[in-house]
């Protein structure tokens, strides 16, 4: 029997708890982008978001992901989903949980976007198949590396 895959409100525990089983791909996306370690990328994101979960399984984070604002103004924001190695694992129960939680994204935003690492082939295939418009990869961030924005719109 598969173990229960468990959404919850992601908190500042939970950052704690994923920061150093960080997955090797997003480590190196969030130090391309903006020199952040997995400690910062987790924290900062999820002060900045209005809606942030945790994925867990036997109490251990498999992952968090969530969305903040571009502006106080609202209708965009910034799509954002961080994990550790832990996600291929039970691929299954995230991939029903992560789309479960992008209705509740676009309650609150017409339109949610990012930039994924060149190098991320697997989270651009990820998106790809939640329905993300995967524009031409081009130098962003900080390292200036190649990077493709993701955008999905509410319908």
């Amino acid at each position: 029997m598969a173990a229960e895959f468990i959404v919850t409100e992601a908190t500042p525990l939970h950052a704690a708890d994923l920061a150093p089983r960080m997955r090797e791909a997003d480590t190196m996306e969030v130090w391309a982008t903006w020199h952040a370690t997995p400690t910062s990328a987790l924290e900062t994101s999820l002060a900045l978001s209005t809606r942030a979960w945790a994925g867990l399984v036997n109490g251990s984070v498999v992952c968090m992901w969530g969305v903040a604002p571009t502006t106080i103004l609202g209708g965009e924001g910034v799509a954002w989903l961080l994990g550790s190695d832990l996600i291929d694992k039970h691929k299954r129960a995230f991939v029903k949980a992560h789309a479960r939680s992008l209705p509740a994204v676009l309650d609150c935003y017409s339109h949610v976007f990012n930039h994924v690492d060149a190098r991320y082939t697997k989270s651009i295939e990820w998106l790809r198949w939640l329905g993300f418009e995967i524009q031409s990869a081009k130098p962003f961030g900080f390292q200036g590396l190649p990077f493709h924005r993701v955008d999905y719109w509410r319908d």
